[in-house]
């Protein structure tokens, strides 16, 4: 697949535009006005702006028919209305009151049974004589602080119904930049550098308030060519290129932060792994809701040195000679490709991907 950039002329010229999209503005579908639900929430806006033109320095340079200049911005914002639900603990029992739950024994007190041999029994939890109550010098200072970083304080009694909804919007944000230079250097010599740089975040809520995943994507791009007419029929072509990709998905780091967590509350083998990307140690309670807790990045980076040589022979068969080397692995693949004789003796590359 080959993609071209567009270069600018000897006219100044330019774009601006807006696409936009909006719930205000569009019709309630079938099944919303069969059963009167109101529609989502939706906002997108997709706008840019490009112009080009030829390089001119008053009374230093006019590059009318020589060099020129071609730039291209485009940013796009989405907003989505998302509703999650989640099923968290009420504050009482985060607080160790689980009476509105079935009996539940102290494991602390697990012992022999006298009566049955290999078998073990516990008295029911309690506290200062009330079952089913956790005395609060027994709750975990550890689990106590990441339940109150992650879990909203409610009364509605949960699991196995839901008992949190949460409707935190859907976002993008998107922006792409292209910047490119040409340059006639003679006749039959040409010149062009360009430059793109594109960066989209998203971020997804999840089934508690203050938990998100966010989606990086980053790309930058650049090349510079060199194209030399040597005759008629022969043209040789240089090229170099640079791309790097940072991909990055990560979950969110709420306040107070996983380094301030696991310096004040310390877990042995819990290490903070990333101070660019923290992320707090996955702690659940079996059949609520936990905080999502995860994060990888994707760099790559690539460096393209193409050198190609085309011409006609007398035979009017042509042929070119492709040389390619990619960094990321050290490989360099060459082979000719043509009619004729040439065909024969050579061999074809794999597809490859070129952008100008």
């Amino acid at each position: 697949m080959t993609v071209a950039t567009k270069s600018g002329t000897n006219q100044l010229h330019g774009d601006v535009y807006e696409f936009l999209r909006n719930d205000k503005l569009d019709a309630a579908d079938f099944f919303g006005n069969k059963f009167n639900t109101r529609k989502s929430a939706f906002r997108q806006n997709q706008f840019g702006v490009t112009g080009g033109g030829p390089v001119v320095l008053p009374h230093l340079y006019n590059g009318k028919d020589r060099t020129f200049w071609f730039f291209s911005y485009e940013g796009l914002r989405i907003r989505r209305a998302a509703t999650n639900t989640g099923t968290i603990p009420t504050t009482a029992q985060l607080g160790g009151d689980l009476r509105d739950q079935p009996p539940i024994f102290d494991p602390a007190t697990t012992r022999a049974d006298p009566n049955n041999p290999g078998a073990f029994i516990r008295d029911r939890l309690s506290c200062n004589g009330v079952l089913n109550v956790i005395c609060p010098d027994r709750i975990d200072p550890i689990v106590a602080a990441y339940a109150a970083i992650w879990y909203p304080k409610t009364d509605t009694l949960g699991a196995p119904a839901p008992n949190l909804i949460v409707t935190t919007p859907f976002r993008l944000n998107q922006y792409q930049y292209n910047a490119r230079m040409d340059h006639k250097i003679k006749d039959n010599l040409q010149f062009f550098g360009r430059f793109t740089n594109q960066h989209a975040a998203q971020v997804s809520p999840y089934s508690l308030p203050i938990n998100n995943n966010t989606l990086i994507n980053s790309f930058v791009n650049a090349e510079a060519s060199l194209t030399w007419l040597v005759g008629p029929t022969t043209v040789v072509d240089f090229k170099s290129a640079y791309n790097r990709t940072n991909l990055q998905v990560a979950d969110n780091n709420p306040a107070p932060g996983a380094a301030s967590f696991l310096a004040a509350h310390p877990i042995q083998g819990t290490p903070l792994k990333s101070t660019t990307v923290p992320l707090y140690p996955s702690l659940g309670i079996a059949g609520y809701t936990s905080p999502n807790q995860s994060g990888f990045p994707f760099p790559t980076n690539v460096w393209h040195e193409l050198v190609s040589f085309s011409g006609q022979s007398r035979c009017h068969s042509t042929f070119a000679l492709l040389q390619m080397k990619t960094a990321s692995r050290g490989l360099v693949h060459s082979g000719r490709q043509g009619q004729g004789e040439e065909a024969k003796q050579g061999h074809r590359d794999s597809p490859s991907v070129s952008v100008r």
